[in-house]
């Protein structure tokens, strides 16, 4: 039979179609530095055979992922042997390096590069060290997992990082603290994505010998933190120590034994003895535990500098030298034992005079955590005095239900690179979970993301990040975790559950007895729909063949979980205000089946967020989480106990607001958070005209900030109310508010006692005005409400009339039409 030639080159040119596509595209995270494809095919069916002189313990990571590999190789083929694989250190194995040097594979000389070259029978792992030999090996197993129709792309790669630190914080002090199982998983998971360090955000939860009081029961402790230094050495990640060393010790200082360090009740006395005593013991129990060189004294959002013992501000001159006076003894305590000291930018940058003070021996951690087009602002100023820094991007879990997701791959993308451009020497991403209510496992896609960025700094590369992550952890490239955040992240555009905050579910489903209760269920169609959308493409990326379930697919339940809990705090709204309606109509029966129904699904979520929180963390704080579900249930039961006790023949029941089932709609847009001052007490009506807040610049000049004055959300969707007003006071409330123009406004202030507003620094109207029109500058609006609380007189509402808003915490936007 004769078969032409083009005929021939066509059958070949089909047959290897789905090989040659596939080697364009191979998914590697992170992205090696050179990837040479080569003509030739390395068939994964045949079976493994290995060798190497590198000695290591039967635990070691690098055995580990051979006897994978090998379960890899065997799963995919038959007994048919043919392969090889040598791997080793070029230093260690001469006949590993002669053949390197006749096969012209070039060994990078970073201690963590290496050389991965796959022939068409043989596959070469060699490195300089063991830990490029382990890398490489990683990087094996992703190629392994590339494999089409078992046929592996012949490939020379030549690896090595470009930051030489690439670290993950993770916060262990807002609630979530990490038990030893999970930590562990962590270090293994990251070590797989190349990240070299491991550090946490620590205030109180440490147990030393030396103040064994100030922490919880179910501290960390010191030799937890060797176990854990010990397990992560062969993974080739360093733990890295750190102490909280000025602000944020409100949780110390809470402590009667503490007490007397504090310059105010959550920053240390800067620069005094007795504060620094108790750092450098701290710091001396903690740094044998930690394998790397560096310890981060933070030392950030210290505001408190600027206010002397009487509340009253000081310059900042001042301020600048209490800063230096107090870090500057501690870095010096930290490079005499040999660490190098790393320092948070923030206070540096708010008082740039502290630049030039700072000991030289610091390392900078240059954090800021928005999506920007420049981060000149936080590089130049260390970069131009010869100050060695890293850069810090974030993932934030701040009071949200998950990461904006957007923001921290931007983020981290731009920042990493910008620092890479400009001689940073290292990158620390931080996962921050204030907030508390948050679970790591939301967290490592953006994690991985940061792991690849650190490797090998590139830009616009979200979309190639996007199908590489999609491919190796779930085995399809059009399996988008990111697609399905990114659908349900529209949740942020809803009023309900705006800026993806977790506050809406604070917010009281029941009123009290007496009170009529409103709750927002206009956006419950949309928010319903965004969801059912978002477990749908969930639960395509889960679907995975059999066997091929990881940790990966396992974290999917963490963001199943946090749809549920959103989906049923909507419902429990509209189903709330039907039963309103039913029980007006005398239906106690369905009232009653109806209140234990959304009781028992309430009690089905409790359960699924403490099985989540033990998986990844200790008990502390656990039963304080569990507070917000234990009190929705006890109201819910404790309506239905009141239901169940009426008496159905009786042809009058109590009215719904008696009974605490009065529930309507919510007919607008409150104000709910705010920034609140604390109570000054009054004796007379005429007080509301005295100004209590000099030490803020007074009335015309004051705007505060989360460092003055409290934040509050309000777990009503519609009024604030003050708690235990025994006497009478004066109390301030502030927002800013943005508008996109010059507009005239008419705030609607339902308060049934004295109140001022102080707009931009004038009194604009008051409770006496009949008119209360106010007109809004373009940008940026300073509002404060000044009221007149007393016994009985202790709530107010406060919305402007036809407008609607966004806002951010206690920052609102006038939305555009």
């Amino acid at each position: 039979m004769k078969i032409s030639y083009y005929n021939l080159f066509l059958c070949v040119a089909l047959c290897l179609m789905p090989i040659a596509a596939h080697l364009q595209d191979l998914h590697l995270i992170p992205s090696p530095q050179s990837v040479e494809i080569n003509e030739e095919i390395f068939d994964v069916s045949k079976r493994l055979t290995t060798y190497s002189l590198l000695k290591v313990e039967n635990e070691h990571p690098v055995k580990e992922q051979i006897d994978l590999l090998l379960k890899e190789f065997k799963a995919k083929g038959s007994n048919q042997g043919g392969n090889f694989l040598w791997y080793g250190t070029v230093g260690d194995d001469v006949l590993l390096s002669k053949y390197c040097q006749k096969n012209k594979i070039t060994i990078p000389a970073h201690r963590e590069g290496y050389a991965l070259h796959v022939s068409n029978d043989t596959i070469i792992v060699a490195a300089g060290k063991k830990e490029g030999v382990l890398y490489g090996l990683y990087t094996l197993e992703q190629l392994v997992n590339n494999t089409n129709n078992n046929k592996l792309p012949s490939v020379s790669i030549i690896d090595y990082p470009n930051y030489d630190n690439r670290s993950i914080m993770d916060d262990i002090s807002r609630g979530p603290l990490s038990n030893m199982d999970f930590l562990k998983s962590q270090v293994k998971r990251m070590s797989k994505l190349k990240i070299n360090n491991l550090t946490f955000y620590i205030e109180h939860v440490v147990k030393t010998k030396s103040h064994p009081d100030f922490a919880p029961d179910d501290a960390i402790t010191i030799a937890e933190f060797e176990e854990l230094t010990e397990f992560a050495k062969p993974f080739n990640v360093e733990v890295m120590g750190g102490f909280q060393s000025l602000g944020h010790f409100r949780n110390i200082l809470s402590s009667e034994t503490y007490r007397h360090l504090g310059q105010t009740d959550r920053m240390l006395k800067p620069g005094d003895p007795a504060s620094l005593d108790f750092l450098t013991k701290v710091y001396g129990e903690m740094l044998p535990a930690f394998s790397s060189e560096y310890f981060n004294i933070y030392a950030d959002e210290a505001w408190d500098l600027v206010r002397m013992d009487e509340g009253l501000e000081v310059d900042s001159s001042a301020a600048a030298l209490r800063y230096i006076n107090h870090v500057n003894p501690l870095l010096k305590f930290l490079t005499d034992r040999g660490k190098k000291p790393i320092i948070a930018s923030d206070m540096l940058l708010s008082f740039p005079e502290t630049i030039d003070l700072l000991s030289k021996k610091a390392t900078i951690l240059s954090w800021v955590y928005d999506d920007l087009d420049n981060y000149d602002a936080w590089i130049e100023p260390f970069r131009e005095v010869g100050l060695e820094y890293w850069v810090c991007p974030g993932i934030l879990n701040s009071y949200s239900v998950f990461p904006d997701y957007d923001v921290a791959f931007n983020n981290i993308e731009k920042f990493v690179n910008a620092g890479h451009e400009k001689d940073a020497l290292g990158v620390m991403t931080s996962v921050w979970d204030d907030g508390s209510a948050h679970f790591f496992a939301r967290d490592w896609p953006a994690v991985a993301f940061a792991a690849h960025q650190s490797w090998k700094p590139v830009r616009n590369d979200q979309a190639n990040f996007n199908r590489d992550f999609s491919f190796l952890m779930f085995g399809d490239e059009n399996k988008s975790l990111r697609d399905c955040i990114s659908g349900i992240s529209e949740l942020q555009h809803t009023k309900t559950v705006e800026n993806l905050g977790t506050t809406f579910l604070d917010e009281y489903l029941l009123p009290d007895a007496g009170q009529v209760h409103y709750l927002n269920t206009n956006e419950s169609e949309t928010i319903s729909k965004i969801i059912k959308e978002g477990k749908s493409c969930l639960d395509e990326v889960a679907d995975v063949d059999d066997g091929a379930a990881n940790e990966w697919t396992d974290d999917l339940e963490a963001w199943h979980f946090a749809l549920d809990q959103i989906l049923l705090q909507v419902k429990s709204y509209e189903k709330l205000i039907a039963l309103s309606s039913l029980y007006s109509k005398g239906d106690l029966d369905a009232v009653s089946s109806e209140l234990e129904t959304l009781a028992t699904e309430w009690k089905g979520l409790k359960e699924r967020f403490s099985a989540l929180w033990k998986i990844e963390n200790r008990d502390y704080w656990l039963d304080e989480e569990l507070k917000i579900y234990n009190r929705k249930i006890e109201r819910l039961l404790k309506l239905k106990d009141k239901i169940d006790a009426l008496d159905q023949k009786k042809t009058k029941l109590p009215t719904a607001g008696s009974v605490g089932i009065d529930i309507r709609p919510l007919d607008k847009e409150y104000f709910t958070y705010w920034l609140i001052s604390e109570r000054f007490p009054t004796q007379n009506e005429s007080d509301i005209d005295k100004d209590y807040i000099g030490s803020l610049g007074g009335e015309k000049e004051a705007i505060p900030t989360p460092y003055d004055w409290t934040k509050y959300q309000s777990p009503y969707s519609y009024k604030i109310n003050f708690d235990e007003v025994s006497e009478k006071s004066i109390v301030y409330l502030y927002s800013r508010i943005e508008a996109p123009e010059q507009i005239k406004v008419v705030p609607e202030v339902g308060f049934s006692g004295q109140w001022k507003m102080i707009l931009n620094g004038e009194e604009t109207t008051n409770s006496k005005e009949k008119d209360n029109r106010i007109v809004l500058e373009e940008g940026n609006n300073h509002i404060i409400m000044k009221i007149a609380l007393a016994p009985g007189i202790d709530q107010i509402q406060f919305s402007l009339k036809d407008i609607n808003t966004t806002n951010k915490k206690y920052k609102y936007k006038l939305k555009s039409e």
